[in-house]
């Protein structure tokens, strides 16, 4: 079973995120427990940054930290990114809709979020080198 649900993962980045790949984007890890209510999650790693995908009890966080320090501490999610890059201009809304069935509007949302933003992010992190 862990395998199949690990094929059904790598297939929704692939298609929803897949456009990373273009920037220097690889998979790095994928994981999926079963028995932590079925979470799973990504870490998709440049020279630079990793981005993490986590399901954590159906909720989607699309989150960035730098290879310099790799400390879950450091993680900073998309929403706080966009804040954080446009000076306090641009406040990212949560996902708004039921989390169960909400899969696929989750993963559309972060991917719109993270292609309008993905340069500036890279750059955030290639500057802070």
């Amino acid at each position: 079973m862990g395998s199949r649900k690990i094929d059904s993962i790598r297939k929704d980045v692939d298609h929803y995120f897949g456009y990373i790949f273009n920037k220097g984007f690889n998979i790095r890890n994928v994981e999926y427990s079963q028995q932590f209510f079925g979470n799973w999650v990504v870490e998709l790693e440049s020279r630079n940054s990793i981005i993490y995908l986590t399901n954590d009890r159906n909720s989607l966080i699309l989150e960035f930290c730098s290879m310099k320090n790799l400390d879950v501490r450091n993680r900073v999610s998309i929403e706080k990114m966009i804040f954080i890059l446009s000076d306090g201009k641009t406040i990212v809304e949560p996902f708004k809709g039921n989390l169960a069935w909400g899969k696929k509007k989750q993963l559309e949302r972060l991917s719109d979020l993270l292609k309008r933003y993905i340069d500036k992010i890279m750059s955030h992190f290639n500057n802070t080198e």
